[in-house]
């Protein structure tokens, strides 16, 4: 017996990585506008200033961003991070290819990233939330599951059997065996998202002949591993895992390149 796919988005909300304005060097609150940057929601003063940090090239926002945070993130700022990106190759509204028009626009809606092929796009998804977060929120589970490597509950333990219950945290899916473990991973998405990335990287084995996706080279016997969008993905050092992070979807849909997604049945 077949029950219902249960999908919910869940908003990660956090605060801004600054309590300044990078611009004019006053203080932020809650309430500023902000600007995300390489998947981090930078806070402003004002919407001058807002303006200001948008006309800048994608380097100087990263060199910005790099001054504002410490060096090494804590762990949950990234886990946070990393599920809000968006990872999908296509526009949720037109369809076509993110680079389809160029230089793809990326917003904060809804406590995740969308990106879109041209900022035109914003205003009709904005407009219709409901509608595009179910669109996206069904690509996610489209593509996600084909490489979701667990067939047992997370909170349970339970096999997840024939029609297990599909949860969208941020842009990434969680499978879970009921509606109450699905209303659990909801009501509190980080631990279980730890759990989670335990479970894929145990399962995801690093191979003799695995290579960097960022330089080519072997990955040594020290590599580094980050888990993005149910991948584990593993670099040779930490200068290559700092560019996986900075640009998640580029990296996952080059691993997916490498690894073509084939349908995987839950069971």
């Amino acid at each position: 017996m077949s029950i219902s796919t249960f999908i919910a988005a869940i908003v990660l909300a956090f605060a801004p990585v600054n309590t300044q304005c990078p611009i004019s060097g006053k203080a932020v609150t809650p309430d500023s506008p902000t600007v995300t940057i390489d998947g981090s929601d930078v806070a402003v003063c004002c919407a001058r200033c807002q303006a200001k940090v948008n006309a800048m090239d994608a380097t100087a926002k990263t060199a910005m961003l790099a001054s504002l945070v410490p060096a090494k993130l804590a762990p949950e700022a990234i886990e946070i991070t990393l599920t809000k990106a968006y990872l999908l190759p296509g526009c949720p509204l037109s369809g076509k290819g993110i680079d389809s028009m160029g230089k793809p626009a990326t917003k904060t809606i809804g406590g995740r990233e969308v990106m879109v092929c041209c900022p035109g796009c914003f205003k009709r998804i904005e407009e219709n939330q409901d509608k595009y977060n179910a669109k996206i929120n069904t690509k996610i589970v489209e593509r996600q599951r084909k490489t979701y490597p667990l067939n047992t509950c997370i909170i349970s333990g339970r096999p997840l059997g024939e029609a297990p219950v599909d949860v969208v945290i941020g842009n990434r899916l969680v499978r879970v065996c009921c509606d109450r473990c699905a209303a659990k991973v909801s009501a509190a998405p980080l631990p279980h998202l730890k759990t989670l990335d335990a479970a894929l990287l145990a399962k995801t084995p690093q191979k003799p002949d695995d290579t960097c996706i960022v330089s080519g080279r072997p990955l040594g016997a020290s590599p580094k591993a980050v888990v993005i969008g149910n991948r584990v993905i593993r670099t040779c050092c930490g200068n290559c895992l700092k560019k996986v992070t900075s640009n998640p979807r580029e990296w996952v849909l080059k691993v997916d390149a490498r690894t073509p997604i084939a349908p995987k049945k839950a069971s």
